[in-house]
């Protein structure tokens, strides 16, 4: 007994210090303010997603997406989300929560933060009932150097203040542009700047950046 106190005794004092090491690590970030360190290994517990399009409620667009019901629509974007995002996640809903209606008690039934640039269809006389169950509302947002919208932004917004536009709006459909040949058009072809995150382009469940082929 007493030479397997003694060997336990080594393995005591290296988690002791590892502890001991952790805490001054952070204590030091604390008082030196090194806030970026903190944002980092903040992100690195969580993932932020984005998606568009959900249309809770609305029987024609479930009808549309091939549901036999809107209960079944709806029921299906909660799991697929739900079985994605955890609490810790934030999620971008990038546009027509619903069909111009304010029931938004379902956005509670949804994991993690949830941050929305309105759409077409969301209006803004219900974005103080909107608020009630998210964080935040934007008209437009700038993450990371990409806009985050609902409509696809102008194209010449591409070409000076972002690379990357994350929207949602087209459905099942892609922006595209004209591939051209001594200034001649030829055909079109998908405009890889423009990133569609409709509930249709990324199968119903909220996609991260990685996902989206964007590494940022």
């Amino acid at each position: 007994m007493s030479l397997s106190l003694q060997q336990g005794r080594p393995l005591t004092l290296t988690v002791s210090l590892t502890l001991a090491m952790f805490l001054v690590t952070l204590i030091t970030c604390y008082l030196f303010g090194l806030i970026p360190f903190i944002s980092y290994i903040k992100e690195k517990m969580s993932t932020v997603r984005f998606i568009a399009d959900l249309h809770f409620g609305h029987e024609n667009v479930a009808k549309w997406r091939g549901f036999t019901s809107v209960a079944e629509h709806d029921a299906h974007i909660v799991e697929t989300w739900n079985r994605t995002v955890h609490k810790r996640d934030t999620t971008y809903i990038l546009g027509d929560i619903t069909m111009e209606k304010a029931d938004y008690d379902i956005l509670d039934q949804l994991n993690g933060r949830k941050i929305v640039v309105l759409g077409n269809h969301d209006r803004a006389a219900h974005t103080r009932k909107l608020l009630e169950h998210v964080e935040s509302v934007a008209g437009m947002i700038q993450y990371k150097g990409i806009f985050l919208s609902h409509c696809p932004v102008h194209p010449m917004e591409m070409d000076y203040r972002v690379k990357y536009n994350i929207h949602g709006h087209i459905h099942n459909k892609s922006v595209e542009r004209d591939f051209t040949l001594f200034g001649i058009p030829i055909f079109k072809q998908v405009d890889r700047r423009y990133i569609c995150v409709s509930c249709e382009h990324v199968n119903y469940t909220p996609k991260s950046l990685k996902e989206l082929g964007l590494n940022r």
